[in-house]
């Protein structure tokens, strides 16, 4: 056995993960190898105190769960509790199981217990696998949610960057800006398909010129074979991970790399990246990842800046990819060569965790995607593979900027470090979670 502090305390980490496609939830206890654990389920049935004996009864951590388990779940904790304390072996059973010793002051061992939530449990947006999920619940910032007097700042150092409401001139009425949702990213192909199967070809007189009904449909629904997306001024075009703007709706921003093909738009306060030129929209795309709101409903309403986190941004392009490429692959990168092997293991699940390496401690639930992914420095022979070797179909790409990606990576760093050590690895990958963004949280 380790040597250890004898005035230093031991410590409990709880870990419970939610899935809803098989309706089950995990509880994970770290805890010291030889003190047996004090276990107990909440009259509701939403959480678990976990405690140690004397002379540590004063250790305690209690967990609520991301779901509501059924009262069997009392039989499963309970049974627990009348094994012995283990030799470090891995136990098998419905009561739990015990893995070997950690590192640290006292040496670990890990129990886990898996419980079936209650059916009748239908809070907090429990989602069933036949539930339909719309990028209307997984994308930050759409545009319902922006406002005429909407202004955009820098996150880093708060320097407005877009003000829909500029200051008022004689004769104003109020902001005239308006916001607008982009098509889904098969907007294109579905065009494409759309002209090789045109439903009516017929031409209509309308008195002196006859009219198309392609250029009918163009004119009023706008999707004819004229139509592109351009920013314009007065409007935001919202879509995933972006604002489109007109470049001369914007302030406190300058181009960076002058000469190249890809310039890039920074802040002229602090020079973090804001935006990416956009020039066959002829407009701004501002990255969400960069800014951060402030949305008041009129012009003498006061309101509060707020930003959402990177890794929701990223994971609602990883997410609208799934959906809508059906992959769950990807390679991530921001340089060529560089990057990382992503794999959404699973798209959807509740998780919290009492883990000190978690930048917030989750005690309540959290919605997230569980992300395996490893470091990979051949990402050009990934993704354009040489002549005689086979290439990936299941492989999409997703390139993010180099701040933004350095972001991602550390986030899924810690939050390996903040799983159980039996849930971090997985063959040859490693275990992360990204938060996914939830327009209406659990609040019971």
């Amino acid at each position: 056995m380790a040597s250890r502090n004898p005035e230093t305390k031991p410590t409990l980490t709880l870990h419970a993960e939610f899935l809803p496609n098989i309706r089950q939830t995990t509880l994970y206890i770290t805890l010291p190898m030889n003190l047996e654990p004090i276990i107990s389920l909440s009259e509701s049935r939403r959480a678990v105190t976990v405690s140690l004996p004397e002379p540590y009864d004063d250790v305690s951590e209690t967990i609520k769960l991301p779901a509501r388990v059924n009262e069997a779940a009392r039989r499963v904790l309970e049974g627990r509790q009348h094994t012995g304390t283990g030799n470090g072996t891995r136990q098998k059973g419905e009561s739990g199981s015990i893995s070997g010793p950690g590192s640290g002051n006292w040496d670990e061992r890990e129990l886990s217990f898996r419980m079936q939530i209650d059916p009748g449990d239908t809070s907090g947006g429990l989602l069933r696998p036949d539930d339909e999920v719309t990028s209307e619940k997984y994308v930050p910032w759409m545009a319902g949610d922006m406002g005429s007097y909407t202004q955009l700042g820098c996150r880093g150092c708060g320097k407005v960057v877009l003000d829909c409401a500029p200051a008022p001139t004689p004769g104003d009425t109020g902001s005239k800006w308006v916001w607008k949702d982009l098509p889904s990213g098969n907007w294109a192909e579905m065009m494409d398909f759309w002209h090789c199967h045109k439903p009516d070809t017929h031409d209509h007189d309308h008195g002196d010129h006859t009219v198309s009904i392609e250029e009918r449909n163009s004119q009023v629904k706008g999707y004819g074979a004229a139509n592109q997306v351009v920013a314009s001024s007065g409007t935001g075009l919202v879509d995933v991970a972006t604002f489109l703007v007109a470049e001369g709706d914007c302030r406190g921003l300058q181009i960076q790399n002058e000469n190249s093909k890809k310039r890039n738009i920074t802040c002229t306060q602090c020079n973090a990246l804001i935006a990416l030129e956009d020039p066959i929209a002829n407009g701004w795309r501002l990255l969400k990842a960069a800014l951060s709101a402030y949305t008041p409903s009129t012009t003498e309403e006061k309101g509060t800046w707020h930003t959402h986190p990177t890794e929701t941004v990223v994971a609602a392009q990883l997410l609208e990819l799934v959906e809508r490429e059906s992959a769950r692959r990807f390679v991530v990168h921001y340089s060529g060569k560089h990057g990382l092997l992503l794999w959404v293991f699973n798209p959807d699940l509740r998780y919290s965790t009492t883990s000190t390496s978690h930048s917030t401690t989750t005690t309540t639930a959290h919605r997230g995607m569980k992300i395996l992914f490893q470091e990979t420095s051949t990402v050009e022979d990934l993704l354009s593979p040489g002549n005689g070797k086979p290439s990936s179909l299941s492989l999409e790409e997703l390139m993010l900027p180099s701040d933004i990606y350095k972001s991602v990576y550390q986030t899924l760093v810690e939050r390996n470090a903040m799983l159980p050590v039996s849930a971090r690895g997985f063959r040859e990958w490693r275990v992360g979670i990204l938060e996914r963004f939830e327009r209406s949280l659990n609040t019971e």
